[in-house]
């Protein structure tokens, strides 16, 4: 009978070391949940998180801002309505050399308040954000 030994994450190659600047605001308090999201989305991906730019591969920055664009009441409900807009930088190594820059829009919608409907906007506009960063370095 053959034993094979199981495979440790250590034996399993990774693509690079990522450092991860990510900040993001709703219209009074700033997001952090953002962070864990993208950091996740990069690890599965097989990237490792490195702790400061000088040890990394790639700098990501990722700048998410919010602007209150109106409310709508209809009947007993007020729909708040933000835009969101994130700023994604890619640099190879520590801010050494900008490769990728681009913005990703999205509005947000929500029945209690504007807070809420960025919180919208960040969730459906997340995946974006990460397609968008593994497309540009996992080449």
């Amino acid at each position: 009978m053959v034993h094979f030994a199981p495979v440790s994450a250590q034996n399993v190659p990774s693509k690079g070391k990522v450092f991860l600047d990510c900040h993001a605001l709703t219209t009074s308090y700033s997001y952090t949940q953002l962070y864990g999201d993208v950091a996740g989305c990069l690890t599965d991906a097989g990237f490792i998180l490195a702790r400061s730019a000088d040890d990394a591969n790639w700098t990501i920055q990722v700048n998410g801002s919010t602007g209150k664009m109106k409310e709508t009441t209809y009947g007993s409900t007020t729909w708040y309505f933000t835009e969101v807009i994130a700023t994604i930088m890619i640099d190879r190594g520590a801010y050494a050399s900008r490769v990728f820059e681009t913005n990703i829009t999205l509005k947000g919608s929500y029945n209690t308040d504007y807070d809420d409907a960025a919180l919208d906007a960040y969730r459906r506009l997340t995946p974006q954000i990460c397609e968008t960063i593994l497309r540009q370095i996992s080449h």
